[in-house]
């Protein structure tokens, strides 16, 4: 039976209603002050990217380069934001923050900037979803740090972020393959439990699916979206394990984690069809290597075929990139860019290139 207001009780509420909406929009109000202002002091001083292919690096917070995977030349990238940053699908943009980590801002090729997002907290590694419309990003207060509880949320850049998750730790978000779908790590702050949780590109919670009790998130540093119904999870014991969500989605015809060293995190190529991963040296080829090994294995293929590997030594700074494509892989080794080429007819390059950098993203051509 519906509930009647008496006359008195509906103008409460609707005076309540009212005073809501006013709050609602008069913090959209100073939030787009705020965003105005910052778009007045920010200076269009960072160095315009070239037409072309290229990949973001870095030696430090401060110090960015970008790095031509054809020819190795190297241009230094002024940009006064934090490196934690993701591209565009189309090479247009950047994605990043600025002003001590609090807005979310697109710097575009031509280093123009424009500020999308502002926020009263530190705005923790955004993510463009594949599909470039959204933007998950986990959010902490000022001065708290990383291993405060945070929030979650999923940005429509059309309108307010949608919050998934709050009150807890809520960390490392990926978008599955697809975009239809993120995967979070959650962790409780009066205890050591964690779990994997979901929420759909609109912020909407749909669940978790594992729990570990007292399993500390440091075991769960390893997890990914194999397909976009499939997850490979390191657990508890150090092993890689998986399954489907929603349950009851095939099993992938090839399990990479019944044979990749779990110690180590995994890069997949964006279309999940190879794999990437340095690991310990093993025996090979009737001899001990001490060190390390670059390998590349083929995900379609049953048989698991390893389709690389590379020696390298003793030194495990090497860090790896995909292209948006898929079809090739970059990694720097001592100075060396190494890049693996798929691509029919084209050859596998190492240019020497001196530096040690960290690569962060490959940057595809601007499509018009």
């Amino acid at each position: 039976m519906p509930t009647i207001y008496s006359l008195e009780e509906e103008c409460k509420l609707s005076m309540q209603l009212q005073k809501i909406e006013q709050s609602a929009a008069s913090r959209e109000e100073a939030n787009q002050r705020r965003i105005a202002e910052l778009e007045k002091k920010i200076k269009d001083d960072s160095l315009p990217i070239p037409p072309g292919e290229w990949i973001f690096a870095d030696k430090s917070l401060d110090d960015h380069v970008i790095i031509n995977p054809d020819t190795g030349q190297t241009m230094d990238l002024r940009l006064s934001v934090h490196p934690l940053m993701d591209v565009s699908l189309d090479g247009k943009y950047i994605l990043t923050t600025t002003d001590a980590q609090q807005s979310l801002c697109m710097v575009y090729r031509d280093g123009r900037r424009k500020i999308i997002y502002h926020s009263d907290a530190v705005i923790f590694n955004p993510l463009l979803s594949p599909d470039n419309s959204r933007i998950v990003f986990t959010s902490f207060p000022i001065n708290r740090g990383l291993h405060s509880p945070s929030d979650l949320f999923i940005l429509d850049k059309r309108v307010q972020p949608a919050l998934v998750d709050s009150g807890v730790k809520n960390f490392t978000p990926q978008w599955s393959p697809n975009g239809e779908k993120i995967m979070y790590i959650k962790e409780r702050a009066d205890s050591d439990d964690i779990e994997i949780c979901f929420a759909d590109r609109n912020g909407n919670k749909l669940g978790s699916v594992t729990s570990q009790k007292g399993s500390g998130s440091h075991y769960w540093q390893h997890y990914y979206w194999l397909s976009d119904y499939y997850i490979l999870f390191r657990d508890k014991e150090g092993k890689f394990k998986g399954f489907s969500y929603p349950a009851g989605k095939e099993k992938p015809a090839v399990m990479p984690g019944e044979v990749l060293d779990p110690n180590f995190p995994l890069y997949f190529s964006p279309d999940r069809h190879y794999v990437a991963v340095k690991a310990d040296c093993r025996y090979h080829e009737e001899e001990w290597l001490s060190g390390y090994q670059m390998q590349i294995f083929e995900l379609v293929n049953p048989t698991y075929s390893q389709m690389v590997c590379w020696h390298l030594g003793i030194n495990n700074t090497s860090t790896i990139c995909w292209s948006q494509d898929s079809k090739r892989m970059a990694f720097l080794h001592e100075g060396v860019l190494r890049i693996k080429d798929f691509r029919e007819g084209k050859k596998d390059r190492h240019i020497r290139i001196g530096g040690n950098y960290s690569l962060r993203h490959w940057l595809p051509a601007e499509r018009k």
